[in-house]
C-alpha cells in the first residue's frame, strides 16, 4: 500500500494528510510483498547467502565453474582478476548467467582475497568501485 492508495475510512477530503498519516503510511510501506521487513541486517545476510548457495548447487553451477577457472587463469597471468575482466570474458563467449546475481557468487569462499579496489570500466556500473581479487597461496 502507498500513500496513494488510502480507504475510504483513511480518506479525509476535508483534511490534507497529517506528519501521523504520512509516517504510517511509510511503516506499511517499509514491508515489501512478500511480508519481510525492507531493512534487516540479517535477514539480508542470510538471502544473499541462500542466492549464492543456490547459483553454486543448482542452475548456476556451469556458469560457476567457467567463471572461476577463467579467474584463475586471469589472475596467474596479470597477478588479479576483477568483475570487468569476467564480464569481457563472457561478453566475449556469448555466455550470461540466468540470474545476474550470480556474478556476486564468483569469488565466494576462502579462494580469494581482495587486495584492493579499482573503478569499474564498464557504462552500466557507472565507475563504481569494484573489487581487485587474488588467489590465496598463489
Amino acid at each position: 500500500m502507498t500513500m496513494h492508495d488510502v480507504s475510504a475510512a483513511e480518506e479525509r477530503a476535508d483534511v490534507p494528510p497529517t506528519v501521523c498519516d504520512f509516517h504510517r503510511w511509510m511503516e506499511r510501506d517499509a514491508m515489501t510483498t512478500d511480508g519481510l521487513a525492507l531493512f534487516d541486517a540479517a535477514a539480508s545476510k542470510q538471502a544473499k547467502e541462500d542466492g549464492q548457495d543456490q547459483a553454486e548447487s543448482g542452475r548456476g553451477y556451469w556458469f560457476m565453474e567457467v567463471m572461476r577457472s577463467y579467474a584463475r587463469q586471469y589472475a596467474h597471468d596479470f597477478g588479479h582478476v576483477t568483475s570487468d575482466h569476467l564480464r569481457e570474458y563472457a561478453d566475449r563467449m556469448g555466455i550470461q548467467p540466468d540470474d545476474p546475481n550470480w556474478w556476486g557468487t564468483i569469488f565466494r569462499g576462502k579462494e580469494w582475497e581482495s587486495i584492493g579496489r579499482v573503478r569499474s570500466t564498464m557504462v552500466s556500473n557507472h565507475a563504481r568501485w569494484i573489487e581487485k581479487w587474488a588467489q590465496r597461496g598463489v
